[in-house]
């Protein structure tokens, strides 16, 4: 079986994978592996790159909602590793037995040299979203962005961070910003849980964070009147008591920037819809799949150059 047809049946496998069916799983990542090595090189990044997908929430506990999440973000990820796979060994092992040498280097050089000068390679270019929130009072509204995002054809991230601790779990969580492409904060009526040497919440450090590290970002912010009707409703534990000048003084810092206002969760998914189809025409967004290329364009580039000198020595 040649190298494609490797490749694409692990792409059909997984296609077939069923929500939590691990063991089909590890059985896919295993081939995967192997089949790496066959057709690149033992030390290619792409091992290190199998076994950095994450298929479980990363701070427990959650509920199975973040598991079904977590598991959905992790096959994404491993599909577009699986094409790109698909994709460089499209490139660089074509079938060129039947002509001579001279043929054979024009070829390859042609190609790669295309490679490399169309750095705007067309993919299914998938943005990650990193959503923030306080926790427990806006577990829907969180749930109607991650299903937005999904329906917009990108990735919801930071889903399984929303119960913030300690120390080494906002390092996580900064982390986790660094790595999306688009920070997102959903503002409701809570201030949430103070972090103890800078008494602000991990939500506002994450919405700092995410401002000083020129990320592209935008909130989502809960109208007066739609948190009157909540509090009728749910009761005064979706509001924000102990700390209300810090809340005040917090919803007022992200006002002055780019927000819309929401009364439910149509009005979320419209903004989040809306705001993403904006800023792919604003930014210059890397994504998952061009990401993935960086080193392996970088190599790609070396040895183009290298390729080329061989052709003119010729």
């Amino acid at each position: 079986m040649d190298n494609s047809k490797l490749i694409d049946r692990l792409i059909m496998e997984l296609n077939n994978v069923k929500y939590g069916d691990e063991e089909k799983l590890q059985c896919i990542i295993e081939k995967s592996e192997m089949i790496v090595k066959k057709i690149f090189v033992d030390s290619s990044d792409y091992i290190n790159a199998l076994r950095n997908v994450n298929f479980y929430p990363v701070i427990y506990p959650v509920d199975e909602y973040y598991y079904y999440i977590s598991w959905n973000n992790g096959i994404k990820r491993l599909m577009n590793l699986f094409l790109t796979m698909k994709e460089e060994q499209q490139i660089f092992s074509k079938d060129i037995e039947n002509e001579d040498m001279e043929n054979k280097n024009t070829n390859i050089l042609a190609k790669k040299m295309l490679t490399c000068s169309n750095e705007e390679k067309t993919t299914n270019r998938k943005l990650q979203v990193f959503v923030s929130s306080t926790y427990s009072d806006l577990i829907e509204e969180r749930q109607a962005a991650v299903e937005a995002i999904l329906k917009s054809g990108n990735i919801p991230a930071g889903m399984e961070l929303f119960k913030s601790g300690n120390v080494t779990q906002l390092e996580t969580i900064k982390q986790w910003i660094d790595e999306s492409d688009v920070y997102m904060l959903i503002l409701g009526g809570r201030y949430g849980s103070i972090e103890p040497k800078s008494k602000l919440s991990y939500t506002h450090l994450e919405y700092n964070y995410a401002v000083k590290k020129k990320k592209p970002y935008f909130s989502v912010v809960i109208t007066e009147d739609a948190l009157k009707q909540r509090v009728k409703k749910i009761g005064t534990n979706i509001m924000e008591l102990e700390n209300r000048d810090k809340y005040n003084r917090f919803r007022k810092q992200v006002l002055k920037n780019i927000s819309s206002f929401y009364n439910d969760r149509k009005d979320i998914q419209i903004s989040i819809l809306d705001t993403l189809r904006d800023f792919e025409k604003r930014y210059e967004f890397s994504g998952w799949v061009p990401g993935q290329f960086l080193q392996e364009y970088n190599q790609l580039k070396k040895e183009n150059e290298d390729l080329k000198r061989q052709v003119m020595s010729c």
